[in-house]
């Protein structure tokens, strides 16, 4: 359910108009905002739950109903989608099916479009960012398994992970697995990279590729994995630097013009391509920020190694 469909589920409980099995979807969702408020939101997820909350409970209480419509706004400097406040609540419900067998395992899949950020909170506490193009798979029955399986399919999500010694936390991609008990730490598997990358921000994890052990990292150290040549290296690393995506900010420190494609891409949705023969030899050391249009972060761009550009749809173009 996304954020105009919840809108509008609330525009016709206030007004008499909501079926039964409406009804008792927002009569649950108060309740658990009530009982359990959310932790460390943005201000402005924090301003749309207490709208939402403030409304119902006028209803409740039998008073006029707040006549201005709820306003879903951006927190994130850039188009971010913040849907953690509704994910949760319409978990078990809001289903996708993969598979037309009545046996298979079911999931709910939860995906960004470019350009676009989630924050979701997981049925046992968790919460996790998910960063654009990504895509990840939760279970129907993560509640009641002995583990808790989150697939990450592809892109990169930033984990916060409520501790539960008895249901191990697992976060699964294509090529690395983690393992973690209760921490926060940020895992890269987009499809088009070559390296998948698990860096640690809090607390203590395990990494395999395959069967293999990689490492037991704990904060700030970082395993990124080739999944080409199944070798991986160790590093030590600012583990503040690994999830800036949160913010709309990518640092590139001697990238090189894919690496640098890939930013642009996550933070506009535009393809940067180029012309120049050189750029295949050309390193970038920038910070890109979501808070720049566009054009004023081309600009810096081409001003590094003295390049022109131009656009065409969703592309844009470097020249000589």
């Amino acid at each position: 359910m996304n954020q105009a469909e919840f809108k509008a589920l609330i525009d016709r409980y206030l007004s008499g108009q909501a079926s039964e099995e409406e009804k008792h979807l927002v009569d649950e969702w108060y309740s658990s905002f009530a009982a359990k408020p959310a932790k460390e939101e943005q201000p402005d997820t924090s301003a749309v739950r207490d709208e939402i909350y403030g409304r119902l409970n006028q209803k409740w209480h039998q008073q006029k109903p707040a006549a201005p419509v709820i306003s879903i706004r951006r927190i994130l400097p850039y188009a971010a989608a913040i849907t953690g406040i509704l994910v949760l609540f319409f978990f078990a419900r809001n289903r996708v099916r993969r598979s037309n067998n009545a046996t298979a395992e079911k999931f709910t899949v939860l995906s960004c479009a470019a350009g676009e950020v989630k924050k979701i909170y997981l049925p046992d506490g968790s919460s996790v960012w998910l960063n654009s193009r990504s895509r990840m798979r939760i279970s129907d029955d993560f509640q009641v398994k002995d583990s808790r399986n989150v697939f990450l399919d592809q892109g990169e999500a930033f984990f916060e992970v409520t501790k539960n010694p008895r249901r191990p936390f697992f976060v699964i991609t294509p090529s690395v697995t983690t393992r973690v008990l209760g921490t926060s730490f940020n895992v890269k598997a987009y499809k088009e990279l070559t390296n998948a990358v698990v860096t640690v921000a809090t607390g203590r994890v395990q990494v395999k590729g395959g069967s293999r052990i990689l490492a037991v990292l704990t904060r700030g150290q970082q395993v990124s994995y080739n999944t080409l040549t199944q070798k991986f290296e160790l590093a030590t690393v600012d583990p503040e630097s690994a999830h800036q995506w949160m913010n709309g900010e990518y640092t590139l420190n001697q990238a090189g013009f894919n690496e640098l494609a890939f930013a642009i891409n996550n933070l506009y949705g535009y393809k940067l391509v180029s012309t120049d023969p050189a750029s295949n030899h050309y390193k970038y050391s920038l910070r890109l920020k979501s808070a720049r249009t566009l054009e004023e972060t081309i600009k810096i761009i081409c001003s590094v190694h003295q390049n022109h550009y131009r656009r065409s749809k969703n592309e844009v173009i470097i020249t000589k």
